[in-house]
């Protein structure tokens, strides 16, 4: 989810409990990319289990690519992290 190039601001109205439990999220930096997910998972219907699993996927792609390490090996001109994220890109279409 959080591999989108441009994120785009978008308002909502909250009761007031929930803000305030989305407040204490946001301390550690997780409220934004909390509501993604909750958001993803609703648009990609009501099977919870293949939303979170493509979160699953979605997250260890952001790590893959993220990773000074295995963005830099490279075996037979071919890098690691492409062959890692192409993997999980396939898992994710299988589902």
């Amino acid at each position: 989810m959080e591999n989108a190039k441009r994120l785009v601001p978008y308002s909502l109205y909250l009761p007031e409990e929930m803000h305030a439990q989305l407040k204490l999220k946001a301390k550690n930096r997780q409220a934004s990319s909390m509501v993604r997910d909750a958001i993803t998972m609703i648009l990609e219907g009501n099977d919870y289990f293949t939303a979170g699993y493509k979160q699953a996927i979605t997250d260890s792609l952001r790590v893959v690519n993220s990773n000074e390490t295995v963005t830099a090996i490279s075996l037979n001109g071919i890098n690691m992290a492409d062959v890692i994220s192409n993997e999980l890109n396939d898992l994710a279409l299988k589902k």
